[in-house]
């Protein structure tokens, strides 16, 4: 019976284990979609690469992880060509002062026509610290014109950037429609499952190593039992 019990509860404690160490996960970041990825079908931003109608145009719009560090994973954008190549330059970029500051990762996504929402998945995955303000900024291929539909849920609480022909970003308020994703950088995620990983472990060890031979020893003392350092053990 003794046996049984202890199989049962190093399996409980093994699974206690594992599930603490797999709860990183992957999860949305930030969404400014509506249900169903809905967005805006009305309006949006232009997206050019056509130096004379009208001009060179980036746009980008800023986002902050909260409360975890993240690897990026993917975004998500109601982004799409309408002319030209149907090619987007996707850069995930850092922030420098309130605007788009260098490139942390290029991705080209094809056939970007719509209207369903176009994915642009990472292959470098880099590290997106909490509380920190990054950006997704989109580009065209040369001779190109599109868009970049505004969000469907008025969503104006952050800062989109616009550059026209290679000059100085116009950060102003308000979001066109895009979802980040990624996957909570285990560090981060994990510190209280090391701590319960690490009790499970202490419970393991006082079960199958301080319980071993617990029987009276001569003079009333069990045998196995620690004597802490200094203390004199009387026969």
């Amino acid at each position: 019976m003794k046996s049984l019990r202890a199989r049962a509860l190093f399996c409980a404690v093994t699974f206690v284990i594992l599930g603490a160490h797999g709860q990183a996960h992957a999860a949305v970041i930030f969404s400014n979609f509506g249900p169903g990825d809905e967005y805006e079908h009305g309006g949006g931003a232009t997206l050019s690469d056509r130096p004379s109608i009208p001009s060179i145009v980036l746009f980008g719009n800023s986002f902050t992880p909260v409360g975890n560090d993240y690897l990026f994973d993917s975004a998500t954008l109601a982004a799409f060509v309408d002319l030209g190549p149907s090619v987007l330059d996707v850069f995930l970029m850092t922030d420098a002062a309130g605007a788009p500051g260098t490139i942390m990762e290029s991705i080209y996504v094809s056939n970007a026509v719509g209207p369903t929402p176009v994915e642009a998945h990472s292959v470098v995955r880099p590290t997106l610290h909490a509380d920190t303000q990054y950006w997704l900024v989109v580009g065209l291929q040369p001779e190109s014109l599109g868009i970049w539909f505004a969000n469907s849920i008025g969503d104006h609480s952050g800062s989109h950037a616009t550059m026209f022909n290679g000059s100085s970003w116009i950060v102003e308020q308000a979001r066109t429609a895009f979802s980040v994703s990624g996957t909570v950088v285990p560090e981060t995620a994990g510190m209280s499952c090391l701590a319960m990983s690490g009790l499970c472990l202490v419970v393991l060890h006082w079960f199958f190593g301080g319980r071993r031979g617990q029987k009276n020893a001569p003079g009333g003392e069990a045998e196995g039992v620690q004597v802490p350092f200094g203390v004199k053990k009387t026969t």
